[in-house]
C-alpha cells in the first residue's frame, strides 16, 4: 500500500464514524422512540467510550468531539460542557486499555457504565442543583 491509500483508509474510516455518530444522534433526539416514562435513552456517549477503547489513536479525537457536541445539542445544555467531559473520559478509557486493563465485553460495559454514571451525575449536579 502507498501512503495515498492508507491516508483515503484513514478518512474514510473516521468519516464512517462521525457518520455513525450522526445516525446515533437522530435515533437519540426521535421524539417517543424507545422512551421510558419520559426518560430518552442517551446513545452517544456510549459509543464514544467504546470507540476510545477500541480506537487508541489521536485522529479519533474528533469523533469525540462530534459527539459531544451533538449530546449538548440533543440536551440541550451550554455547546461544549459534554464535549469536554466526553474527551476526558475517552482519554481514561484510552489510559486504562493501555495500561490498566484488557480491552473485552465486560470492561467496555464496566467503564460505560461508571464513566456515564459519572458524567450524568456531574451534569445533573450543575444543571438542576446549581
Amino acid at each position: 500500500m502507498d501512503r495515498r491509500e492508507i491516508i483515503v483508509k484513514q478518512i474514510a474510516k473516521y468519516g464512517i464514524f462521525c457518520l455513525s455518530v450522526f445516525i446515533l444522534y437522530i435515533f437519540q433526539s426521535i421524539p417517543g422512540f424507545l422512551s421510558i416514562f419520559g426518560i430518552k435513552p442517551v446513545l452517544i456517549i456510549p459509543f464514544c467510550i467504546t470507540l476510545s477503547m477500541l480506537d487508541e489513536s489521536w485522529q479519533s479525537g474528533i469523533v469525540y468531539l462530534v459527539g459531544g457536541l451533538l449530546t449538548d445539542l440533543s440536551c440541550g445544555r451550554i455547546v461544549g460542557t459534554f464535549s469536554i467531559q466526553i474527551l476526558l473520559v475517552c482519554l481514561a478509557g484510552m489510559i486504562a486499555v493501555k495500561f490498566f486493563f484488557r480491552p473485552s465485553r465486560r470492561n467496555f460495559y464496566l467503564f460505560s457504565f461508571v464513566s456515564m454514571t459519572i458524567m450524568l451525575s456531574v451534569d445533573f449536579f450543575f444543571y438542576f442543583i446549581c
